[in-house]
């Protein structure tokens, strides 16, 4: 089944296979018509990253994104930041040692930031190749041990386990081939891992509770997968004998299973770059992709019904499509005239898509490693004005983080009314300076009693303005 493997490693070890954690596929009443090069536009204001982005996750309007990237402008960031919906930010001290890192991959759950790839540390702490972040409290945490060579992939299942893909051959003090389960508390192998020497480039948690795995092997815990496999829990399964090639993108949509990689076979079809698995067998996307030199798919995310591919490849079909292009369900259609380089991460945002990679241009447009594509909201601009956030999370039991910015050195009030405007408490009464600011509240009052539920109010007072939101206390 497996032929000879003919994708350049160079070129392999410096892209990216976003791992995407299932959840509710986002849904839009229309999807934006490929059209011409008229949809390109660029998704941030100011400068972007320096290096190329290897992943994104969003939340809301937060945008978090990883890579091989050390400054976003003029800023230090250290691999990782944060775009929350006005300007540039930290994610704490970043990862890694400057100029010696690389983060791969990153997972959202609630108010965890998970990030894979090759670091030594998180923040002030060892951590090697894979943290969390919490976003209440701003820090960094190892997972355990982590991992002795670079995480590629990274999700977390229906039961809150954190499952890591890689080059790995161990996972804290565990011989795990590739794969590997952290439970919270300690890291475990999965039946037996994948054969020696195979390569594990990203992991997908289905909401069934397993996890699909690919890459690059030919066994998982001794079955015959060929580059794909499911775990169940207990055991690896083989998808109808897997594919030629190395697979390297998945996702979930609608029951089906759509994998990317550079690969010309799934089971005994003939399925060029991408292919579909509806539980029983593989079936090719039309004709699939092609170009000059190979072909290899590194994004795969749907938008409404449209599935959108990213990579290195010239046609989709019979279509020229310059390394991205979208399935309508029956024929394949360009974005424009595309971009110059290889798409590395395609994320769905209100109204269009975020695009990055290795290119600098968007069809006409100059587009160092990022791009917007469709009607998209226009990004807000930083503003010389006061900002206040909502709360996130919101409901919330038992804490909440509060996000404010000011544009110049100022004294800030902020305070928490209870339903009737009485004051609860006095979250920050001090002069602060320019930026974003952060404060957590633990649902108590001035006197260390926990409030009760219902609707609060917090009101930012800086500069004769002030600025007031509703949150909601649950227990």
């Amino acid at each position: 089944m497996c032929s000879p493997y003919r994708f350049p490693w160079r070129i392999l070890m410096t892209c990216l296979v976003a791992l995407l954690v299932i959840a509710p596929i986002p849904s839009f009443a229309s999807s934006p018509s490929p059209g011409d090069d008229s949809l390109w536009r660029k998704p941030f204001p100011g400068d972007g990253p320096n290096q190329y982005v290897d992943a994104i996750v969003t939340r809301g309007d937060e945008v978090f994104v990883s890579g091989k990237f050390v400054h976003i402008g003029s800023m230090s960031v250290n691999y990782i930041a944060r775009f929350d919906g006005m300007r540039w930010t930290h994610v704490g001290t970043g990862l890694g040692t400057p100029g010696m890192g690389l983060v791969h991959t990153l997972a959202l759950d609630g108010n965890r930031l998970y990030a894979g790839g090759m670091f030594d540390e998180a923040g002030p702490i060892a951590a090697h190749n894979v943290a969390v972040y919490d976003l209440i409290t701003a820090t960094w945490a190892p997972l355990g041990a982590g991992t002795d060579r670079a995480v590629r992939g990274i999700c977390v299942a229906k039961n809150g386990d954190v499952f890591i893909a890689g080059e790995f051959t161990r996972a804290g003090t565990v011989p795990s081939q590739g794969v590997a389960r952290f439970d919270g508390s300690a890291w475990h192998a999965l039946a037996g891992s994948l054969n020696r020497r195979a390569r594990a480039m990203t992991v997908l948690a289905s909401p069934a509770g397993g996890v699909y795995v690919a890459g690059f092997f030919t066994t998982a815990g001794g079955v015959t997968c060929n580059n794909i496999a499911y775990w169940d829990g207990t055991a690896f399964r083989s998808l109808d004998g897997g594919t030629d090639q190395l697979v390297t993108a998945l996702a979930l949509h609608d029951g089906q299973l759509y994998a990317g990689g550079s690969f010309t076979l799934a089971g005994a079809r003939t399925a060029r770059g991408i292919a579909r698995w509806d539980g029983r067998q593989w079936h090719a996307l039309g004709p699939g992709l092609s170009g000059a030199g190979g072909v290899g798919v590194r994004a795969i995310t749907f938008l409404g019904s449209y599935l959108y591919v990213g990579g290195a490849f010239r046609f989709a079909g019979t279509v020229a499509a310059n390394n991205i292009a979208r399935w309508n369900g029956a024929h394949w259609e360009a974005l424009g005239s595309g971009v110059n380089d290889q798409v590395k991460v395609i994320t769905p945002v209100a109204g269009g898509m975020l695009i990055w990679g290795n290119f600098f241009a968007a069809g006409a447009m100059s587009a160092p490693y990022l791009a917007g594509w469709g009607p998209m909201r226009a990004p807000a601009a930083a503003t010389p004005d006061v900002a206040l956030y909502q709360n996130e999370p919101n409901p919330f039991n038992p804490q909440t983080i509060i996000r404010y910015s000011v544009p110049v050195l100022s004294r800030v009030r902020l305070m928490v009314f209870d339903g009737g405007g009485h004051a609860v408490r006095a979250l920050v009464d001090k002069i602060v300076g320019p930026g974003s600011h952060a404060v957590i509240w633990d649902g108590r009052d001035g006197a260390g009693v926990r409030v009760s539920t219902g609707m609060y109010f917090y009101r930012l007072e800086t500069g004769g303005k002030s600025v007031t939101r509703k949150m909601v206390v649950l227990k």
